[in-house]
């Protein structure tokens, strides 16, 4: 947060750290056009990922998004709570409208340089 200029800067990281593979196609670990069988390439054990990225916030997604206050903390409305904590995108659209409609400016960052 950055009083000065009425803004919040935003970094977005996607992570895994040794999470198992999803299904068998995570664990392949091969691209098109790769072999279909290389005991050179055994199946993964464990993916290991880290990510940067500033996610596109849909105008009217944004405005459709609703808040409520509730004991000094903002959050979704309570029938779109359990959806909005099962969508990465829906959280990062109501950060962005608390941010916002708290009268600050919205700067995504992707963390590359020396923050100001």
């Amino acid at each position: 947060m950055d009083e000065r200029l009425h803004t919040v800067r935003v970094r977005e990281r996607l992570g895994a750290s040794g999470a198992a593979p999803r299904d068998a196609d995570e664990a392949s670990m091969r691209s098109i056009g790769d072999a279909a069988f290389d005991p050179a390439r055994p199946d993964a054990q464990r993916i290991s990922s880290r990510t940067a990225q500033a996610s596109m916030i849909d105008p009217a997604r944004l405005q459709a998004t609703r808040l409520v206050l509730r004991d000094g903390q903002a959050g979704p409305v309570p029938e779109a709570r359990a959806r909005t904590a099962a969508d990465p995108d829906a959280l990062v659209t109501l950060l962005c409208a608390l941010v916002t409609r708290s009268g600050y400016a919205w700067q995504p960052s992707l963390g590359i340089g020396r923050a100001r």
